[in-house]
């Protein structure tokens, strides 16, 4: 094994001095690619340089190499097909003592991915460990009005297991006339987020925009953008 990860690293060792030699010579030759552009130094800080649309797309990559990202779902069969589109093969354990419960486990482009199967009102913190960040796209208004404080308490129990905080949410919701169109996708409004979350967060609208159900084009729809910000004691 010493001998084949030797020839491995030579491996990688003689194509970076390649590619680094390549680009000298295109560099000092004045090489033109066959879309017109000259290779030079100069394309360091031509148009806009290294970072034409500012540094945040820079600085959000760090998310990739220092975050994993934990989904929760209650239906196994989404979570074997989301891994079969991605071509991956995920690592199956059963951490708990149910055995509902279910975490699938792979790497993504180097991210690591991990899905619970699982009902979430039946998980602890302890389970999935420490929440940095909360995003919930078609959660909160895939349930009906009867589970929605549930669900946001148990929500904010996951994710304050870090000095008792709650950590940030950013929440996508609906809203339109119910009346005109049984759910889900549930309407909310503002008076309901607050009702859900104003005990424990600072409610932000970030965005709204039109936006549309599915088939039901005659619907007037607001789509709505939140960042939830937890209060600190």
């Amino acid at each position: 094994f010493g001998e084949i990860e030797f020839w491995f690293a030579m491996i990688k060792i003689v194509a970076i001095v390649a590619l680094v030699g390549t680009g000298l010579y295109m560099v000092s030759t004045g090489f033109v690619s066959p879309g017109g552009r000259t290779a030079s130094v100069a394309n360091l800080w031509n148009d806009g340089g290294m970072f034409p649309h500012g540094m945040m797309g820079f600085f959000a990559g760090f998310q990739i190499a220092v975050f994993a990202f934990v989904g929760i779902e209650l239906v196994e069969s989404a979570v074997k097909e989301f891994f079969a589109e991605q071509g991956i093969t995920p690592t199956i354990t059963q951490p708990t003592d149910s055995a509902d419960i279910k975490l699938y486990q792979a790497q993504l482009s180097g991210q690591i991915i991990e899905l619970w199967v699982a009902d979430i009102f039946a998980l602890m913190s302890e389970d999935i460990g420490q929440i940095d960040a909360v995003y919930d796209r078609a959660a909160l208004i895939a349930l009906p009005e009867t589970m929605r404080s549930k669900y946001s308490e148990q929500i904010g129990k996951l994710s304050g297991s870090v000095d008792d905080k709650n950590a940030p949410q950013l929440l996508i919701t609906i809203n339109y006339d119910q009346s005109q169109k049984d759910g889900p996708p549930f309407a909310i409004s503002r008076q309901q987020i607050q009702q859900y979350y104003n005990a424990a967060y600072q409610i932000n609208e970030l965005t709204s925009e039109n936006s549309s159900l599915n088939l039901a084009t005659t619907i007037a729809v607001t789509e709505q953008v939140w960042l939830l910000a937890p209060i600190l004691n």
